[in-house]
């Protein structure tokens, strides 16, 4: 029970029990009138303290108003702009699939040079169709007509030939040669893998120069690559991955072959043409050859000379080995494995 309480309950005590006294009357009465305005004084103070409190609470709401403001009027705009953006999105987004209808249109209805240059778009894209897009350039590549239009498509995708599209370009590469080992496995249609050889010609030609200019901390991934009928003369390529690399009718003259170790020459798929990769290329006039990749060309594509009377040669039009000439590369080529 409270103090107070107490207090106010001896004070009407004392009253009942003073009925005859004057002077025990008057100390209750003054008893009851203290508690009374103790009572009052702690009312007084709550209220002093709750309007205090009240005081603070506004004042804090008035301070913090401006920032209140300021952050609602930040977030207004943050979705007025993310509401404009997502405006913008939608409006690109359905301009790419516009764009991908019509691209799908020129190869439906055989137009590959409209299409290449459409599907160009989406090889920056941000907003989807990039693979769905190199793949069908890819078939549109693979479905020239002839090498003329293969050409015309080249040029409108890859002009001009760098560093910066070698990869890409070198994908085209070895979905051709897939193409190639596939005609060339079943003997399906002669004139069709003689195309794909003058396109992967083409290709290696276009891709010499790049290769020639080896970056001094780079090792060019040709895994799976094919070139035919070529000049790959002072091509660099050092500690190269050469996994399934597939040559011939190449000059080679002047190339570094270096830190070759990965040199499975069985393409992807392909496990009929083991060992046969080089044995139509002069690879022996190779500036340098890693003495790994030395010991494996020496064994599986050794010289071969070319049956009497055989024009052109199996090494090309332009190369006419002889076994003496093969044997003093060798000696070359083993002497700068032997003092490096």
């Amino acid at each position: 029970m409270d103090e107070l309480e107490l207090l106010r309950q001896k004070a009407l005590a004392v009253l009942r029990d003073s009925a005859q006294s004057l002077d025990d009357m008057k100390k209750g009465s003054d008893l009851l009138n203290s508690v009374e305005e103790i009572e009052n004084r702690r009312l007084n103070t709550r209220k002093l303290r709750r309007e205090l409190s009240e005081s603070r609470v506004v004042e804090l709401i008035n301070l913090l108003a401006p920032y209140a403001t300021v952050l609602v009027l930040a977030a207004t705009l943050w979705f007025q702009f993310w509401q404009q953006g997502q405006v913008a999105r939608d409006k690109a987004q359905d301009r790419d699939d516009a764009l991908w209808g019509d691209a799908l249109k020129s190869v439906s209805e055989g137009k590959a040079l409209p299409a290449i240059i459409q599907l160009k778009y989406f090889e920056t894209s941000p907003r989807g169709h990039k693979q769905d897009g190199f793949q069908l350039m890819i078939s549109l590549f693979r479905h020239s007509k002839d090498i003329e239009q293969f050409k015309e498509l080249f040029e409108n995708e890859f002009t001009p030939v760098s560093a910066e599209n070698l990869d890409a370009i070198l994908d085209l590469n070895r979905a051709l040669h897939s193409q190639w080992v596939d005609l060339n496995r079943r003997g399906d249609n002669p004139q069709l893998q003689y195309q794909v050889i003058l396109e992967l010609s083409y290709i290696g030609t276009r891709i010499a120069p790049i290769l020639q200019k080896r970056p001094p901390d780079k090792a060019f991934d040709l895994h799976d690559v094919a070139v035919f009928d070529c000049d790959f003369s002072w091509v660099d390529l050092t500690n190269a991955n050469l996994d399934g690399f597939v040559t011939g009718r190449v000059n080679l003259s002047n190339a570094n072959l270096s830190g070759v170790k990965n040199f499975n020459a069985n393409p992807s798929g392909a496990k009929d043409f083991r060992d046969k990769a080089w044995t139509d290329t002069v690879w022996w006039q190779a500036r340098a050859i890693s003495p790994e990749f030395l010991a494996y060309l020496q064994q599986a594509a050794a010289f071969t000379p070319d049956p009497p009377n055989a024009h052109p040669g199996h090494y090309g039009p332009n190369a006419h080995p002889t076994q003496v000439q093969y044997d003093q590369e060798i000696r070359r080529l083993s002497a700068l494995n032997s003092n490096p």
